[in-house]
């Protein structure tokens, strides 16, 4: 759910699994972040990390359980609107680049 966070990750998927009856939901909560064994896999798991927090800000709940969680290194309060609550033209611009890089870097290689 979040790069090379597999203890996080682990915990998250627990706490989505406990909480959400919604299977499609669960599914796009839990997006997984591929590994980056490459210098491409940086992109790619940079794409997948920002539309996972970006999802994951939508939901209150969530919010709220990750400012919370012990485990979770990355989210502070402060961050929590900055970094969830990116404006949807931003978060296309970040996702839209991101994709044109990977999409260059994979033909060049």
């Amino acid at each position: 759910m979040r790069t090379c966070q597999q203890v996080f990750s682990a915990t998250f998927i627990g706490h989505v699994e406990a909480s959400y009856d919604d299977r499609a939901l669960t599914n796009e909560l839990c997006t997984p972040v591929p590994h980056p064994n490459t210098d491409i896999d940086f992109l790619r798991s940079n794409l997948q990390n920002v539309t996972n927090a970006a999802c994951w800000g939508r939901d209150p709940g969530l919010k709220a359980w990750l400012h919370n969680a012990r485990l979770d290194g990355f989210t502070r309060p402060e961050n929590l609107e900055n970094a969830r609550g990116l404006p949807e033209d931003l978060l296309h611009q970040v996702t839209g680049n991101l994709s044109k890089l990977i999409a260059e870097a994979e033909t060049n290689t």
